[in-house]
């Protein structure tokens, strides 16, 4: 449910997806762009929901990840929460990013 529906949805979800996480251990799946249904400025919204539900178990999302103020918190969530060893995603982002900015273009996301 979005949250401009109801401030408690998001802290509602993201505790059931804690309990989910910690008593069934089960991979969980989320629509997450619907969380800023109806409010302004969503992306940051969609980044901020997905980022702390990772913390709670949060194993995949469907989301526009390549949309860069959805996917760099995305990456930096996942380098914080050991799930990119040394880095490794973090880097190759800016590494894509500087390269395709030297070239001319935006580059990817």
């Amino acid at each position: 449910m979005p949250i401009g529906a109801n401030h408690e949805f998001g802290r509602i979800t993201l505790e059931t997806m804690r309990l989910i996480r910690d008593e069934l251990g089960v991979n969980m799946s989320i629509g997450a762009g619907n969380v800023g249904f109806g409010l302004p400025d969503r992306p940051p919204l969609t980044s901020t929901f997905l980022v702390l539900a990772m913390a709670h178990g949060l194993t995949a999302a469907i989301t526009n990840a390549i949309e860069a103020e959805i996917l760099k918190p995305i990456l930096a969530a996942d380098l914080m929460l050991g799930h990119d060893p040394f880095g490794t995603r973090w880097v190759a982002y800016y590494r894509r990013r500087a390269k395709a900015a030297a070239a001319g273009g935006a580059g990817p996301a």
